[in-house]
C-alpha cells in the first residue's frame, strides 16, 4: 500500500498533464465512455452527469481512468433490505470475483429517483412511479461498491451488468444475480448497477454529494481505512438487520391474505391479479386502507406491484435498455475506446 501522503502528491503531479489532455475545452468525452450512441447524445447535455465528471477529473487525475475500469457498485434497494439479501448478494460477488471494498447508505429521495431513472422514467406510468417512491421511503438502499478482480475485458461496471441480468423474467438464467435474489416483476428490481462507464460517472453525481464523492473515490482508490469484505459483510446484515423484514414475494403474500380472510376490497384485489386484470394504484392503496404499520406497507407494495400498470402504452424510454451481450461485445471490440484509454 502506497503511503497516503506520498500517492496524493502524485496524483497532484500528474493533474496538470491529465486536465490539459483532455478534448477541446474540459468536453467529457461521452464516446469513449459508453458504446450507445443515444446515451452518449443524451449525457453530453446533462448538467449532472457533466458536473460530476468535472469534480471527478480534478480530484482523481489519471486514477479515473482506473476506478471506472476496474470498479463499479451493486445497489441494494429497499425490496432487498426487506428480504434480507445481502448474505446471497455478497456471496455472488465473490463467486463472481468481485471484491466488495465499501459502503455507502443511499437515500433515493423522490428527486434523487427522478435523476437517477429519468431517461427511463418518461416511459413509466404515473402509478410506478409513484409507487416507487413509496417503495425508496420505506428505508435506505446500499451501495456495495466492488473492484473487478478478474481478468475481464470490459469495464467492471459492463461485466457486473451483464451479471445483473435483465428486468424481464424470460431473459434471466439460473447464473443471473437477479435470479439469487428472485426478483418477480420489473417494479421491484431489488438490485442496481450502472451500466457501463459513462453511468457510473453519472450517478455518483446523482446518489453522493461532491464531499462524499471524494472521500468514497480516495478510500478505494488509496486503500485508506481499507475494510475486509467479511467486515463489509457484517455492516450489510447489521444495516438489514435494523429495519423490518419482509417476504416481497407476490405468491406468498397472497397465500396469506387470503388465509387470513381479507378484506373484500383485499379480495378483489386479489382476484384481479389472478385474472391477470391492471388496477389503479389508488384503487389498490384504498383497499389495504391506512397502512399503519410496515408488514402492511410492504404487502401493499407487493401487491401493488403485481397488479398496476408499468409502461405507457406506445411510449418508448428515452434511453432504451440494450442487451446487455451485445453492449459486452462492443466493448470488446474497442468501439468507445479507440485510443486504448483503459489500456
Amino acid at each position: 500500500m502506497m503511503p497516503r501522503g506520498a500517492s496524493v502528491a502524485k496524483e497532484r503531479a500528474e493533474r496538470g498533464r491529465f486536465i490539459a489532455a483532455l478534448p477541446a475545452a474540459g468536453r467529457v468525452p461521452w464516446e469513449r465512455l459508453t458504446v450507445q450512441a443515444r446515451k452518449e447524445e443524451l449525457y453530453a447535455f446533462d448538467f449532472v452527469a457533466d458536473e460530476a465528471w468535472a469534480d471527478m477529473i480534478v480530484r482523481l487525475g489519471t486514477s479515473l481512468w482506473n476506478f471506472l475500469d476496474r470498479f463499479s457498485y451493486v445497489m441494494l434497494k429497499p425490496e432487498a433490505i426487506a428480504r434480507r439479501c445481502a448474505c446471497d448478494v455478497f456471496n455472488y460477488l465473490e463467486v463472481h470475483r468481485f471484491r466488495p471494498v465499501a459502503l455507502r447508505q443511499v437515500e433515493l429521495g423522490r428527486s434523487t429517483a427522478h435523476q437517477m431513472w429519468r431517461y427511463q422514467w418518461n416511459a413509466a406510468t404515473i402509478d410506478r412511479v409513484r409507487l416507487t417512491t413509496f417503495v425508496n421511503e420505506r428505508c435506505p438502499s446500499l451501495m456495495i461498491v466492488v473492484r473487478d478482480e478478474s481478468d475481464s475485458d470490459v469495464p467492471a461496471s459492463v461485466r457486473l451488468w451483464g451479471l445483473k441480468g435483465s428486468a424481464h423474467a424470460e431473459k434471466r438464467t439460473a447464473d443471473h444475480l437477479r435470479t439469487a435474489v428472485r426478483m418477480h416483476n420489473r417494479m421491484l428490481g431489488f438490485v442496481h448497477t450502472p451500466d457501463e462507464p459513462a453511468d457510473l460517472v453519472r450517478e455518483l453525481g446523482v446518489l453522493l454529494r461532491d464531499g462524499d464523492r471524494d472521500l468514497l473515490l480516495r478510500e478505494v482508490l488509496l486503500e485508506i481505512d481499507v475494510e475486509s469484505p467479511a467486515q463489509l459483510k457484517g455492516r450489510a446484515l447489521d444495516f438489514e438487520s435494523r429495519h423490518t423484514a419482509h417476504e416481497v414475494d407476490p405468491a406468498a403474500v397472497v397465500n396469506r391474505l387470503v388465509l387470513g380472510s381479507c378484506s373484500p376490497p383485499v379480495t378483489a384485489v386479489i382476484d384481479a391479479i389472478r385474472n391477470g386484470k391492471k388496477l389503479p394504484l389508488a384503487k389498490v392503496h384504498t383497499a389495504f386502507g391506512e397502512l399503519a404499520d410496515e408488514p402492511t406497507r410492504w404487502d401493499f407494495i407487493t401487491v401493488a406491484a403485481e397488479v398496476i400498470r408499468h409502461d405507457r402504452p406506445g411510449v418508448p424510454p428515452m434511453i432504451a435498455a440494450k442487451a446487455a451481450v451485445e453492449v459486452a461485445e462492443l466493448w470488446k471490440r474497442g468501439s468507445p475506446n479507440p485510443e486504448g484509454l483503459f489500456s
